[in-house]
């Protein structure tokens, strides 16, 4: 067979991929050199992009001490012109770069994060070393992730295998100003001038008002080495096998499929012996997790998806005052239907005032159907919530439930079951806020029998679960049997300007030596005695003062332990504070020594206050906040003596104290809410 032009490249642009992107750049410069044009259109069609740059780009520009903070510097400002979500430096050495076991790890880590997006690595083909090595290291991660992410590879200096090309014509003046942020580069060469002609080159297959595109290559599913995947498909071009996107599959085509097969089984679910089996084959489809189309026989309103909302709790904590933030965010994407207790009203006040207009929701109580406690978890009151969420869900005429937190996700699954004919085709989101190997070692035993068999169920039936850290992530994986592709690991966000405004206000104490300050739930949970030995053991003049915000059942056992380890005259028991943040602001360190967390919301808030933090390194989260050496410490779970030698040396030396406060508040920039939120609406509404 004779191969023609068709067979090599596409003869019409292409649509966007789907959200959200994860764009790897070996420098900093190549994600505007070879796909600026496309970022910037996918940033005007509402798709969240992510530009990591994998080496520090020493070696690229006229050499200096402070070439690598030039080039950094540049791709900020590129970003920003491009409308990039957020920027992340990996600073891997220059012309050093391999695809090692670390760098893959942490590329993953990214991966399961965006599940159900798409991540863009150079072409396999490119010349440079590090171009090749990125692809490499982005493939393993792929290949380790079960490509819970759409492959594609993007050129920079050369033309590569191509299948996908996105008309960029209205962006390029954009391009253009990003690409003249990079003087350090242009000095050198007129890369600018170079990567336009490409994109011109790139435009002769499409039609005459294309005059600038950028070349892409959507990859096959294909679970095999990198270089075995390339053999492949250059032996298909010998065999005359097209590689266009009629060959490459897409997640849109398979969904395409499944609705067409339900369309012939339309007449099958009119028999009874059909509507009776249905649920047993849909639990079938969810273990087997190809079931990802179901119909949806609810309505939708004309503008926006309804999103219901399920919370079940009666008081407000940490996951309450994140939820809060999100809702702001979400409610001019979505019509937003809360289900939870009278007790939450005054937590969302603002949202149900008539004056919110556009981004107002609506609440519905449990207490409208009865029901008082949702911590009651006898099978009665299980399956009276789950009534409660399918009558509400029907009603409103959701398409999409979100359960916030673990019992909120548990009854939903329940009601998912309970009530399918009710809720089938409706996708279900859930959420884990901790970790639940933590959990239960806390309460000295594992699971039972019916919690694993409860979690198990859970995590097949949802359609994406959200975990505030990738360790949660991977335990749920791992541990518990959850598919790598539905997990989606979010970091929880800040509001970080109206944490330093409430942090500037005034405190009615006086503040007469230093203070070590720790903010949470006075629970078993945050291990207060491994806090109060550590504090004991500090010998630093002035001796510091603990205080401790927050309000809890441990509260008189806290008391008892600082006695009995001689610092009750130097504890400071605040209780419950409306305005917590003046009080972390005036810390000289903050100090969370958990057991297990999910997140640490507030470690990210003191540091965004200025204040060194110090954490146990304890499943999950921590972990993944904290930059030791740079914004704070990390320190092993229980072991006072360390804690002790952290608090000890920060308070000997004032000026290590503020540079970690400045490295801490410099870091907390990578949890801001409008990530957060970019991220919870691309998911909901790749589901809705």
């Amino acid at each position: 067979m004779q191969l023609t032009e068709i067979h090599y490249i596409p003869y019409s642009a292409s649509p966007l991929f789907p959200g959200p992107w994860i764009v790897f750049a070996p420098h900093p410069d190549d994600e505007t050199y070879g796909m600026g044009g496309t970022i910037a259109a996918a940033r005007a069609a509402g798709i969240p992009v992510h530009v990591l740059v994998v080496t520090d780009g020493a070696l690229g520009g006229t050499p200096g001490e402070d070439l690598i903070e030039t080039r950094e510097r540049e791709v900020r400002r590129a970003v920003e012109v491009l409308g990039g979500t957020s920027l992340t430096f990996w600073r891997a050495p220059d012309r050093g770069l391999l695809p090692a076991a670390n760098l893959i790890e942490a590329a993953e880590a990214l991966l399961l994060g965006q599940a159900g997006g798409t991540v863009f690595f150079p072409s396999p083909v490119e010349p440079h070393p590090d171009h090749r090595a990125t692809s490499v290291l982005v493939w393993e991660a792929l290949r380790r992730c079960d490509f819970a992410v759409t492959p594609v590879g993007y050129e920079i200096s050369v033309q590569g295998p191509c299948n996908r090309l996105i008309d960029v014509t209205p962006w390029i003046e954009v391009k253009r100003r990003a690409m003249a942020e990079y003087q350090s580069q242009e000095s050198e060469r007129p890369y600018a001038r170079r990567i336009l002609a490409l994109n011109t080159t790139r435009s002769w297959s499409l039609p005459d008002t294309v005059e600038f595109a950028e070349g892409f290559y959507a990859f096959p599913l294909e679970d095999a080495p990198l270089d075995v995947v390339l053999t492949r498909l250059r032996q298909r071009d010998a065999e005359g096998v097209r590689l266009d996107a009629e060959t490459v599959p897409s997640r849109d085509d398979e969904v395409t499929e499944a609705e067409a097969a339900q369309l012939e089984l339309a007449r099958m679910k009119a028999s009874r012996s059909w509507r009776w089996t249905e649920p047993l084959r849909a639990l079938a489809r969810r273990l087997r997790g190809d079931d990802r189309a179901q119909p949806m026989p609810s309505t939708q309103t004309a503008s926006r998806p309804i999103l219901l909302i399920v919370l079940a709790t009666n008081h407000v904590g940490g996951v309450e005052t994140q939820s809060r933030i999100r809702f702001h965010g979400l409610a001019s994407q979505f019509r937003l239907v809360v289900l939870t207790h009278e007790a939450l009203r005054p937590h969302f006040a603002d949202l149900l005032a008539p004056e919110a207009a556009d981004q107002a929701m609506d609440l519905v109580t449990f207490e409208s159907f009865g029901l008082v406690n949702p911590f009651d978890y006898r099978p009665e009151n299980f399956l009276a919530y789950a009534r409660a969420i399918a009558v509400t869900a029907r009603e409103t005429g959701a398409s999409l439930l979100y359960g916030v937190m673990h019992n909120s996700t548990l009854y939903m699954t329940i009601a998912y079951w309970r009530h399918y004919r009710t809720l089938r085709g409706r996708r279900l989101v859930g959420s884990l806020h901790g970790s639940l190997l933590g959990y239960f070692k806390q309460r000295g035993h594992g699971a039972s029998v019916t919690e694993r068999a409860l979690i198990w169920l859970a995590l097949k039936t949802c359609d994406a679960v959200i975990t505030p850290s990738v360790g949660v992530g991977r335990e749920l994986v791992e541990r518990f049997g959850a598919r790598r592709s539905r997990i989606a690991s979010i970091y929880n966000g800040a509001d970080l300007a109206h944490i330093r405004t409430l942090g500037d206000r005034p405190l009615t104490c006086e503040k007469t030596r230093p203070w070590i300050l720790t903010c949470c739930r006075l629970a078993d949970q945050k291990d207060f005695r491994t806090l109060i030995a550590a504090f004991a053991r500090v010998d630093v003049e002035p001796l510091p003062l603990l205080v401790v915000v927050g309000e809890g059942p441990m509260r008189a056992q806290i008391t008892a332990w600082a006695e009995e380890y001689g610092v009750g005259g130097r504890l400071c028991l605040t209780g419950f504070q409306d305005n917590p943040f003046n009080w972390i602001r005036h810390a000289d360190i903050f100090v969370l020594s958990s057991h297990y967390e999910g997140f640490g919301n507030v470690l990210v808030e003191a540091m965004a206050l200025g204040v060194p933090v110090a954490a146990s390194d304890c499943p999950w989260g921590p972990g993944e906040i904290i930059q030791p050496g740079e914004s704070g410490a990390l320190f092993p779970i229980g072991d006072d003596a360390a804690l002790a030698q952290i608090l000890n040396h920060w308070l000997a030396d004032p000026s290590e104290r503020a540079r970690l406060a400045l490295g801490a508040r410099n870091r907390a920039s990578a949890f801001s809410a409008e990530r957060m939120i970019d991220d919870y609406a691309a998911l909901f509404h790749r589901l809705s």
